[in-house]
């Protein structure tokens, strides 16, 4: 399957039509059918609250989103840690700075050189 535009699709309105129909797929993607069963209401219920939650960490910034994913390949439990970066308020976190990474750490050694640490 192809993810580029066909040939003849870009040669017309610069892949206009390949664009649109990206775009369709992608948003029918995210339509949510309504639940036919209490199964399926409780899966939609998850379903959204997982989205809130990876939303939440999303606007915590770039640092602690890294520190999520290290704490997922420790074998953390994704659902878990997601609800515990819940709890922080992202306007504290980057008043403090913790949103960024911090600057590379550099050690001076011996003549002026520098070495990564």
């Amino acid at each position: 399957m192809s993810h580029g535009p066909p040939q003849n699709e870009t040669r017309r309105a610069g892949g206009a039509a390949w664009l649109v129909d990206c775009h369709r797929r992608l948003a029918s993607d995210n339509r949510v059918s309504p639940p036919k069963s209490a199964l399926n209401q409780e899966q939609s219920g998850a379903r959204l609250r997982r989205q809130l939650l990876v939303l939440h960490l999303h606007h915590l910034g770039p640092s602690p989103l890294e520190h999520f994913i290290r704490e997922v390949e420790a074998g953390a439990d994704v659902t878990v840690r997601l609800e515990c970066y819940a709890k922080l308020d992202p306007e504290f976190v980057r008043a403090l700075g913790g949103d960024k990474f911090p600057p590379p750490f550099l050690h001076v050694i011996d003549g002026g050189e520098h070495e990564r640490a």
